[in-house]
C-alpha cells in the first residue's frame, strides 16, 4: 500500500512540476521556432524557415525557402533543401495539408514528388518553381496562404523519414509584411 501511495504521490508532483515550469517565455520561445526568417530587398523577399525533425537516431533538418516577388506579391519559387542523408535516387515528396479534410480534398493534396535538382555535400534541393511543376494543383501562394501545414517525406537508409511544419506563422508574416 505504501507503494502505491508513493507512486501516486510522486505522480502528482511530477505532474505540478512540468506544469509550473511551462511560463509565457517558455510559450514565448516555441511560438519563436516556428517564424520564418525574412530577408527583403526592393523587388522580393526570401523568407526561410528551417524544419528540425528526428531522422533515426539523429536530429536533421530540412530548409524551406520561398521567394516572393514584392510587385505582384506572388511567388516567384520556392526551393525545399533536405539533409545530406536523403537517398538522391528517389528525391523529395512534400504535400500541403488543408485545415479541414474530406475526401474529395484528399485527392488534391496528394504527396508531390520532386527529383532533385541538384545534391552537395550539406544536402539535396528540389526547386518548385510556378507553372514549370505540373503537379501542384492551386498556386504555390495559394497552397502557403490556405493549407494549415506542410508535410516532408524523404528516403534515408531505406527508411522514410517525414516532418510536418505549420503555416500559421507564415501565413501571418505574409499578411503583415504585404498589408493583406
Amino acid at each position: 500500500m505504501k507503494s502505491i501511495s508513493f507512486i501516486i504521490l510522486f505522480t502528482i508532483t511530477s505532474i505540478n512540476v512540468a506544469l509550473a515550469q511551462i511560463t509565457e517565455d517558455t510559450i514565448q520561445d516555441a511560438l519563436e521556432t516556428t517564424k520564418w526568417s525574412m530577408n527583403c530587398n526592393e523587388e522580393s523577399c526570401l523568407f526561410q524557415r528551417d524544419i528540425y525533425h528526428n531522422s533515426g537516431e539523429e536530429l536533421a533538418m530540412i530548409t524551406v525557402f520561398v521567394s516572393i516577388d514584392n510587385a505582384t506579391k506572388d511567388v516567384s519559387r520556392m526551393a525545399i533543401f533536405y539533409p545530406a542523408s536523403a537517398a538522391a535516387e528517389t528525391g523529395g515528396f512534400f504535400a500541403f495539408i488543408p485545415r479541414d479534410t474530406n475526401q474529395d480534398e484528399k485527392k488534391e493534396n496528394q504527396p508531390i514528388r520532386l527529383p532533385f535538382a541538384a545534391c552537395i555535400e550539406d544536402g539535396c534541393i528540389v526547386e518548385v518553381i510556378p507553372n514549370e511543376n505540373k503537379a501542384i494543383e492551386n498556386s504555390i501562394k495559394d497552397n502557403l496562404l490556405n493549407n494549415a501545414h506542410m508535410w516532408f517525406l524523404y528516403q534515408s537508409n531505406d527508411e522514410s523519414i517525414r516532418a510536418l511544419a505549420a503555416l500559421y506563422s507564415f501565413q501571418e508574416q505574409y499578411a503583415q509584411r504585404y498589408n493583406e
